[in-house]
């Protein structure tokens, strides 16, 4: 589901300037055809939508609001079925509490910025408004004033939630509510060298959103002096992203993409005739710009550290300079969020490596009651791979918590709804299909899904087989 947002956004952007070719644009409806068809595969009987589809007993408010906004806005580009998008939109509406708040049904997985109870439910209201708003749905006013009052009834809002109500008051036209709360997000900013961003004591992801929602709201009320702020967090965001163009998890990562798309359509040139040296000590390497090339990138590989890099950019337009340094680390940290031990039994005292049992214990330790939705890496000894069946079986358990598994040769991905402090087991077997000499260890690694930081790894030591041992 998150890759087809991507296509839609650049598509969105690249008409909307007069920069989208024939070639360009086939590829894209391509991605939101090909995307259109994978989240088809997730609808519920009742039109809702849930992460792993049929395997989830209900829909996810959260997910069933985010594909309404993307199917509705991608009616533009390749044929999607109303059907599907007024059934989602019923489902959305007939969720809505007294008190004007959406109810939080399913596993959200995403944990709206690492919220309190309370804030959550604002923030998951707000997110839903904004959703269905920006697909165009009609929607009544009895709605968007419940979810008005719904949004405002939390007097103490953290910053997260305070970013995306204002929002979606924004959207919903309560003018001078937001420009209110627009006024109290500024005071609480963090500004250094020219560039303001949002930030709290929880996932670096959740300041990138934060900020990506105060970016919108900024281009929504757009003054001179709010589009001066708008610039400046623009610059914030770009400095965030990664080596690939991402961010930090797939939430963020739409989300940044989505203010960024909304910054560029305001902002943007048509003419673009840039100059641009790149010194790098003796050398210098000239690159030049022109509308037709604009959206290409150019790179400058630096292939002696350390080294200093001095720019010059002379002409019209605007230009991104990112730098990126690969790097390889022994061994990263392990968070005490998570507990994990991994045992490895053969399945055949004669024959002890043909086949093997992998079983993986998991838990949450962490501060909270659980976790979001985790994703466990089991990379295989050289030379086996993994029995399908009992890939399966954990699937197919009653209440079990592993909701979907990837699988190739000699890598498993197991995908977990949440995990509490009760640890999880998922024992799967493993087939010795070739017989090498010198084989190489395996690695474990379980990460948060939205916050890839809160990890923990181990070995495989692939000399006794059945011996593990924590980096």
């Amino acid at each position: 589901m998150a890759t087809l947002a991507p296509n839609l956004f650049i598509l969105q952007y690249l008409k909307a300037t007069g920069s989208l070719t024939p070639s360009l644009q086939q590829r894209a409806r391509r991605n939101l055809k090909i995307g259109y068809q994978r989240i088809l595969d997730y609808v519920h009987n009742d039109g809702s939508f849930s992460a792993f589809g049929y395997h989830d007993q209900s829909g996810s408010t959260f997910l069933t609001a985010f594909v309404v906004k993307v199917l509705q806005q991608s009616k533009e580009y390749v044929y999607i079925d109303q059907n599907v998008i007024n059934n989602a939109v019923r489902w959305i509406i007939n969720n809505q509490l007294e008190n004007g708040c959406f109810a939080t049904i399913s596993h959200v997985f995403h944990d709206m910025g690492g919220t309190l109870t309370e804030n959550s439910t604002a923030a998951l209201t707000s997110y839903v408004i904004i959703s269905l708003l920006e697909s165009g749905i009609e929607l009544s006013e009895k709605v968007k004033t419940n979810a008005k009052y719904c949004i405002r009834g939390h007097f103490s809002p953290d910053k997260y939630t305070l970013a995306i109500s204002t929002y979606a008051l924004s959207l919903i036209g309560w003018e001078s509510e937001a420009k209110r709360c627009l006024s109290k997000l500024l005071q609480v900013a963090t500004q250094q060298d020219n560039l303001v961003w949002w930030s709290s004591s929880g996932a670096a992801s959740t300041n990138i959103e934060m900020t990506a929602y105060v970016l919108m709201s900024l281009v929504y009320q757009n003054s001179t002096e709010n589009l001066i702020y708008a610039n400046a967090a623009v610059r914030w965001l770009i400095s965030q992203r990664g080596g690939h163009g991402g961010f930090i998890s797939t939430q963020d990562t739409v989300v940044a993409l989505d203010a960024i798309t909304k910054y560029a359509l305001l902002v943007h040139s048509s003419t673009t005739d840039l100059h641009v040296t790149v010194a790098l000590g003796q050398e210098e390497n000239e690159i030049i710009i022109k509308s037709k090339d604009r959206l290409k990138t150019k790179e400058q590989i630096v292939k002696k550290l350390p080294n200093k890099v001095d720019v010059t950019i002379e002409g019209k337009g605007c230009v991104l300079i990112q730098s990126n340094l690969d790097y390889n680390l022994e061994s990263v940290a392990n968070s005490e969020a998570f507990k994990l031990a991994v045992d490895v039994d053969s399945v055949s005292s004669s024959d002890q490596c043909s086949m093997a049992v992998v079983s993986a214990c998991v838990s949450y330790v962490g501060n909270a009651i659980h976790s979001n939705m985790a994703i466990l890496e089991i990379t295989l000894p050289s030379g086996y791979e993994p029995d399908r069946a009992s890939l399966f079986r954990l699937v197919e358990e009653n209440q079990s918590k592993v909701k979907k598994f990837e699988e190739s040769i000699n890598r498993v991905v197991l995908y977990f709804t949440e995990i509490d402090n009760e640890p999880i087991c998922v024992p799967f077997t493993i087939v010795e299909h070739s017989r090498i000499g010198s084989r190489m260890d395996a690695n474990v690694k379980l990460y948060d899904y939205y916050n890839p930081d809160i990890q923990v790894t181990m070995v495989i030591y692939v000399f006794s087989l059945i011996q593990t041992t924590a980096l």
